[in-house]
């Protein structure tokens, strides 16, 4: 399994920003309430299953990008068409048998800060 590195220097909170089009942003950030300090937006997203908002241990792996035998089980289950990455995250607060889902075709992220 690869891990998608994206390494922040303490916990973030994270919220599902908005999905238009296809399109899918999270952000994150110490105080969402203010201000954020990274954006990470899913293109031609193809499904997801996570909650609206969450708080994750970032000394930990945040997203997993799942091959092999794992993706394939997400791939006939969800029926994910070819050419989609598919990432697995565990929020803080769930079990790691939780895994959140994102399926999308790329994958971009901005550091604000």
């Amino acid at each position: 399994m690869k891990k998608l590195m994206i390494i922040f220097s303490r916990d973030y909170g994270l919220i599902l920003r908005y999905y238009s089009n296809s399109d899918m942003k999270i952000i994150g950030g110490e105080d969402l309430f203010y201000t954020h300090e990274i954006e990470i937006i899913f293109r031609d997203v193809f499904f997801v299953s996570l909650p609206m908002e969450w708080k994750t241990n970032t000394k930990k792996t945040v997203f997993e990008l799942l091959e092999g035998e794992n993706a394939k089980k997400i791939n006939i289950l969800y029926k994910v068409e070819q050419g989609y990455y598919i990432l697995k995250f565990a929020p803080e607060d769930y079990q790691k048998e939780f895994g959140c889902l994102i399926a999308a075709k790329t994958i971009e992220y901005t550091l604000i800060k």
